[in-house]
């Protein structure tokens, strides 16, 4: 049986320098991130990158290695841009208020006062 070590490894860097480092081979399962494989201009002239990544097998140079097909990364970077996915705006709105500091009477006496909403 294949036993795979769980922990993430990811490496980002820009296409120029990984083909700058023709023989680092990425360790199995590890994803190699070119943040700027592609590039789009918006409608106010500004340069948007595109991502592409890769996913080393321990064996292959990582230039030579496979992008990750369009439509993979098409959901990935649906799922980390949905905000809601992982933490409800709800919880979000309940976190960011659980407890506050008053910014002009959080110290008296030397001992910092907290409240709850």
């Amino acid at each position: 049986m294949v036993q795979y070590n769980t922990r993430i490894r990811l490496k980002s860097d820009t296409t120029a320098n990984w083909y700058a480092n023709p023989k680092f081979i990425p360790l199995e399962g590890e994803v190699l991130i070119y943040y700027d494989y592609e590039s789009t201009v918006d409608e106010d002239d500004n340069v948007l990158y595109i991502p592409a990544i890769k996913i080393g097998d321990g064996k292959t140079y990582g230039v030579d290695l496979p992008f990750v097909g369009d439509d993979i990364r098409a959901e990935i970077m649906a799922h980390i841009s949905n905000d809601g996915i992982h933490v409800t705006a709800e919880d979000r709105l309940r976190w960011n208020n659980k407890l506050n500091v008053d910014d002009y009477q959080e110290v008296v006496e030397g001992a910092l006062i907290f409240n709850r909403n």
